[in-house]
């Protein structure tokens, strides 16, 4: 669903944007996250102008979001990555070459791994290696948070590491939607975290890796589940169960 209240909001918020190149993509994105938030008030039993209206509400001042979107697409480093990508295509020239492919090589490997270090989960090893990860493949609309739950991993330690993006910070500035202890239970219905720790990058797409230490070697499901009230997320509830493999 498209409403012209949607494209005038959208318009204003990019002509805060100076990173042109950036501009398409964001418009993108923010159809794509309207689009779900006005399907989730639909479901509620709104009327179109008035889910319509809500995601507005919901969003933000097109003015102050255009500022925090302007500083995620920071104009020097997207220029800067642009230059990298003729770079590229340059080196990519150059590699067919037998006396100059060996450098550009390494420049081109140098080159792809920065968007990695930018955005992305950490694959630390501190709790050692991986021993099994299980896609979640999960999402949730929380007002203007996007939350989308990618997978569950588990470490030589015991350590279990929950993933989960939050697509909803340039809309508001505000902290990334955290996960407590109090809303992971196993099977039983039992609360039996021990502990837990969590880590993220920042930036438009907040990546989330919480570490769940004590979680017991018998259980066979992970239960996420969030209970909101009337101050908080207006009362949405949401429930997940991730089935974990032997251990």
């Amino acid at each position: 669903m498209r409403f012209k209240e949607w494209d005038n909001y959208i318009d204003s918020m990019l002509s805060h944007v100076r990173f042109s190149p950036d501009r398409h993509k964001i418009r993108q994105e923010f159809v794509e996250h309207m689009e779900d938030m006005f399907d989730e008030y639909s479901s509620e039993g709104m009327s179109d102008d008035e889910a319509r209206d809500a995601v507005l509400d919901n969003i933000g001042d097109s003015h102050e979001v255009g500022k925090l979107m302007n500083k995620a697409h920071n104009a020097v480093i997207g220029w800067i990555w642009q230059a990298m990508k003729v770079c590229l295509i340059v080196t990519a020239f150059f590699c067919l070459n037998p006396i100059t492919g060996p450098i550009f090589g390494v420049i081109a490997k140098t080159a792809v791994s920065i968007p990695d270090i930018i955005m992305g989960y950490d694959d630390d090893s501190s709790h050692g290696e991986t021993v099994w990860s299980v896609d979640i493949g999960e999402k949730v609309i929380l007002d203007d948070h996007k939350l989308l739950f990618d997978e569950l991993v588990k470490k030589q330690d015991g350590t279990l590491e929950l993933r989960y993006r939050d697509i909803t910070s340039p809309f508001r500035d505000s902290l990334h939607f955290d996960i407590g202890p109090d809303m992971l239970f196993n099977e039983e219905g039992m609360v039996l975290v021990m502990g837990l720790g969590g880590s993220s990058n920042g930036g438009y797409i907040d990546y989330v890796q919480c570490e769940i230490t004590g979680f017991p070697e018998e259980s066979r499901l992970l239960i996420i589940e969030f209970k909101g009230d009337e101050m908080m997320y207006k009362g949405r509830h949401f429930r997940i169960e991730v089935e974990l493999p032997g251990q």
